[in-house]
């Protein structure tokens, strides 16, 4: 089940990508911003998520109170270097986070549940 998902998550990222590829002038500039933003900070993330698998839920709580810190720290540095350092647009910047963000959170959600946590711990 874990690999499905992996592939829609793989797929999600390429069809983001395309999308980065085809817009043009500040926009492209934000959309790629976003999309960079939203791959480094779910990588840490999902880094923490599995660090906690095998551990108690109070490290999970940890975790993933942790990893929202720093996916929002990620989301307002990223932003802020896109837009005022690069000069791309706004919106393209959330286009592009928020297409990569959706389906890696849902990924993050359906691997690191409940139902993963118990069949980690037998």
């Amino acid at each position: 089940m874990a690999r499905r998902h992996l592939v829609l998550m793989v797929f999600g990222y390429l069809a983001a990508g395309a999308a980065c590829a085809l817009a043009r002038g500040p926009f492209r500039v934000g959309m790629w911003g976003g999309w960079a933003t939203a791959g480094l900070s779910g990588a840490v993330t999902i880094g923490l998520l599995s660090w906690t698998l095998r551990g108690p839920p109070l490290a999970l709580v940890k975790a993933i109170s942790l990893g929202f810190l720093v996916r929002l720290l990620f989301l307002v540095a990223g932003l802020f270097l896109t837009v005022k350092g690069a000069g791309g647009a706004p919106i393209g910047f959330g286009a592009g986070f928020f297409a990569v963000y959706l389906p890696l959170q849902a990924w993050e959600i359906l691997a690191f549940g409940p139902r993963s946590r118990s069949e980690a711990r037998t």
